[in-house]
């Protein structure tokens, strides 16, 4: 379905021979990809684009035990013309990444599926990756340790090796960071760059656990802030010796040029939660962390202004369940002011980081949204 804003309720665009589907928008807003499993048959993974379904071409991908696979379209690199597919549980035996150039997913073009040799994360101008391989790829999206490897393309041998870590990011295109640990169990977030001199250490679990009340800290993910690269944003899982206590979640902000924290703030209802994932805003001001306890089903929704000069945040409990991890869910605008997300067959919406409104259109239990500019030949 497509929805407009200034009408009275949404417009059929496609039937899906399934109820299993899965959507994320266009970088360019042109359209949708998108993620089928229909009931006993292959399932399908295509673009929406200016009212034109684009088949994806996985004829080039080795190890797939389906073709197509089920593979999850879930982020763009930062020039919006690489989409990544991640490919689900049971669908592959040792391709779990590809690409396909949104330049070619044209129509009468090749929209052909490329493997990438692990999870990429890209320099902000596109010009290197590190690709980060792990034993265990389903959804961590780079917060698990892995090898890592440095490439100048997509599709390119790897140059050099930064060796093992988790969470890696860039400061700029050459100068990148992440976490590593050492074999006596010390954590540490250390930069290096492309020339791979020895790694700068720059924090220590022990420089964190001066700032809780914790007997033991755990590093989840670090990234810097978008539009100030001397702070970096921290989320830290305290943990205590006595029996029973509950673990602690912690988000900080870190002045690596001052060598001081910024601001602490303590995550509600983190007890117990595993981490799912986080995603920034386009705009970089927000940011979205989700993590559940495993006892519960309901997702703990955390939008932090990361931006603005008060520490504001919002917590929300998004109840219900998805097949895939609540932030893959997350649909910004592109100036980052409008957030949706499903619930419950509705579609919640915030606005500037504040819970707005929700839409429930009768007769339709809405499981996915994207914004985009236009779904048709307009």
């Amino acid at each position: 379905y497509r929805y407009n804003f200034s009408e009275g309720a949404p417009d059929l665009v496609q039937v899906l021979d399934s109820p299993a589907a899965f959507m994320t928008g266009l970088p360019d807003g042109s359209g949708v990809a998108l993620a089928v499993e229909p009931d006993g048959r292959s399932p399908e993974t295509f673009l929406v684009r200016q009212g034109l379904r684009i088949d994806v071409n996985w004829d080039n991908v080795e190890n797939l035990t389906t073709n197509p696979p089920l593979a999850i379209p879930t982020m763009a690199d930062p020039n919006g013309r690489y989409l990544l597919w991640t490919v689900a549980p049971g669908y592959s035996t040792g391709t779990f990444y590809a690409l396909t150039d949104l330049v070619t997913c044209q129509e009468g073009g090749a929209c052909t599926a490329v493997a990438i040799g692990g999870y990429p994360i890209w320099s902000p101008g596109g010009e290197h990756l590190i690709t980060l391989t792990t034993t265990n790829p389903w959804w961590p999206e780079g917060m698990a340790t892995g090898l890592m490897f440095l490439r100048d393309a997509p599709t390119a041998e790897a140059t050099h090796s930064p060796g093992f870590g988790a969470s890696p990011f860039w400061l700029d295109d050459t100068r990148f960071g992440f976490l590593n640990q050492f074999q006596n169990g010390v954590e540490q977030l250390v930069l290096s760059d492309v020339q791979l001199p020895p790694p700068f250490t720059l924090l220590t679990d022990s420089d964190m656990l001066a700032n809780l009340s914790a007997d033991s800290v755990t590093f989840e993910f670090v990234q810097p802030l978008p539009g100030s690269l001397e702070t970096m944003v921290v989320l830290i899982r305290g943990e205590s010796n006595l029996a029973n206590a509950a673990t602690t979640g912690h988000l900080f902000w870190y002045d690596r040029g001052n060598d001081a924290v910024q601001r602490h703030v303590p995550l509600a209802e983190w007890q117990n939660s595993e981490l799912e994932g986080y995603r920034f805003s386009p705009d970089g001001r927000y940011l979205l962390i989700t993590y559940t306890s495993p006892a519960e089903t309901a997702v703990n929704l955390f939008l932090q202004d990361v931006g603005g000069d008060e520490p504001r945040s919002f917590n929300y409990t998004v109840l219900g369940t998805t097949p895939y991890p609540r932030h893959f869910y997350a649909s910004w605008t592109p100036d980052g002011q409008w957030l949706a997300m499903p619930e419950l067959g509705t579609i919640r919406l915030w606005h500037n980081g504040r819970d707005e409104q929700i839409l429930n259109f009768d007769g339709l239990n809405c499981t996915n949204a994207a914004w985009v500019d236009r779904l048709e030949g307009e």
